[in-house]
């Protein structure tokens, strides 16, 4: 009759609305989340990598101003990591940034003792630990560039979700309007 059908296609109506607007929010909780992990992650590794380089400057010209642009991007990367372990919410994730950070803390450990042993005059063994280190520096913007990964393999897993869920409303949709 006239009035279930009429009901059935209010029933429909609502139904649609209501996921949708379910959808919706779960978009844009999930796009907020992931984009600002992702930007972390990016950040994470943008500080790394803008300390390359600084210490041989130092090495060659004795300015202690390297060592000072050296100290303003560990604490950015050591802010960025704190950033990035605030917002991980799986296992995989947070295991890599305590890779990251574990690697970090030995690499600054001896990115030290080669600034004391350049400032103690004994350039030679200084240079041969920074050499040495150097094969760490690039590990740990390795696994940096693996978190970023991470993140964006978490943005396409997110969208196949939303993806699903937009195809059972309209699944949906049509059987109430058949």
């Amino acid at each position: 009759s006239l009035a279930a059908l009429l009901g059935i296609a209010v029933a429909g109506g609502v139904v649609t609305v209501l996921s949708v607007n379910r959808i919706s929010s779960l978009v844009s909780v999930v796009v907020d989340r992931h984009t600002a992990a992702l930007n972390v992650s990016q950040e994470l590794k943008s500080s790394l990598s803008m300390q390359k380089g600084l210490l041989t400057y130092y090495f060659l010209d004795g300015d202690p101003g390297w060592l000072a642009e050296l100290d303003v991007h560990h604490r950015d990367f050591e802010e960025r990591l704190r950033e990035a372990r605030e917002s991980v919410t799986e296992a995989t994730h947070r295991a890599v940034l305590n890779e990251i950070e574990s690697r970090y803390i030995r690499y600054t450990h001896a990115r030290s003792r080669v600034v004391e042993l350049y400032n103690t005059g004994e350039r030679s063994e200084g240079l041969r630990l920074h050499r040495e280190i150097r094969s760490q520096f690039s590990e740990i913007v390795e696994l940096c560039g693996k978190y970023k990964e991470m993140q964006q393999q978490s943005i396409r897993e997110a969208q196949s979700v939303i993806l699903d869920r937009v195809r059972s409303i309209k699944v949906l949709a049509f059987m109430a309007m058949g």
